[in-house]
């Protein structure tokens, strides 16, 4: 079993949010959705009870769900953070609903040609969103590739840089950057960008906006590698970018910003273990 789909166990005393209202249903990928069973299986996702999640937080849920015809990774959440929809509020005619907001992101991304995991389906139903989407078949994330001190994976460190660049120059930004979301593809090795429900794209993004990309990734870089190959990351991450600011300066702002993640790290991340996850 990959190690991030090392299932935790199912609290009996939580049912599912259900559907509260007609559920709505927006089809990416009508090839997989039948793969999965068709629309009908995927409508009853809202009350599915798996034999375990992979993730599970309140209101969020993530679980694999197995079709007849393949496997797909199953995002089931209810409601929106508080900032996100003032965000969509200010930004948008109307408010979507966290799944929406996350299948936009990855449809998005993958029509601009980053790695990332492609949306199947779609399911509203009230303040619940049931996000379908493609199961990324991985032996491990990049932080325990990188603690391992394999030569190779510390290797793919270049390709890491040009792909954030890329990814910066693009106009986008991940805002949940940490090296624990970076998964090595099992049949080709590819880096993959997951968890993007927080990701945004602007025409003009704020330098803070990478910085902050930058510092989840120094917040979560292995000790073992050291601060000399977090520098040389910085250095090619810059090169590749081709434009911004001094690598001095990214430096310090980095450095500024990853302290102050540092006093409010995310509960999946432990500081002290060299980025491991602890989900």
């Amino acid at each position: 079993m990959d190690r991030l789909e090392r299932p935790l166990p199912q609290a009996t005393d939580a049912p599912p949010p259900g559907r509260t209202g007609p559920v709505r249903t927006t089809a990416y990928d009508p090839s997989a959705i039948q793969g999965l069973g068709g629309a009908a299986a995927l409508a009853a996702l809202f009350e599915h009870r798996p034999e375990a999640f992979l993730r599970r937080v309140p209101g969020r849920e993530t679980f694999v769900f197995d079709g007849p015809g393949g496997s797909a990774v199953v995002k089931r959440q209810v409601g929106l953070d508080r900032r996100e929809w003032w965000h969509e509020r200010l930004h948008r005619l109307s408010v979507r609903s966290a799944g929406r907001i996350e299948a936009d992101n990855l449809a998005e991304l993958v029509a601009a040609g980053f790695p990332a995991p492609r949306p199947h389906a779609l399911l509203e139903s009230g303040r619940a969103s049931v996000l379908v989407m493609e199961r990324v078949e991985h032996e491990t994330d990049l932080a325990s590739a990188l603690a391992a001190e394999s030569a190779r994976h510390v290797e793919r460190l270049t390709e890491l840089a040009q792909l954030v660049a890329r990814l910066h120059v693009a106009g986008f930004y991940h805002r949940d950057l940490y090296l624990q979301h970076v998964v090595l593809r099992r049949a080709s090795g590819e880096l993959v960008l997951l968890d993007c429900g927080r990701a945004r794209r602007e025409t003009a993004p704020r330098e803070r906006w990478f910085v902050k990309d930058l510092a989840a990734l120094a917040h979560s870089w292995p000790a073992n590698l050291g601060g000399d190959a977090w520098l040389e990351f910085l250095a090619r991450y810059r090169e590749r970018r081709g434009a911004g600011p001094e690598l001095a300066d990214l430096t310090r702002w980095v450095d500024a910003k990853r302290a102050r993640l540092a006093a409010h790290a995310p509960k999946f991340v432990d500081p002290a273990g060299g980025g491991r996850s602890r989900a």
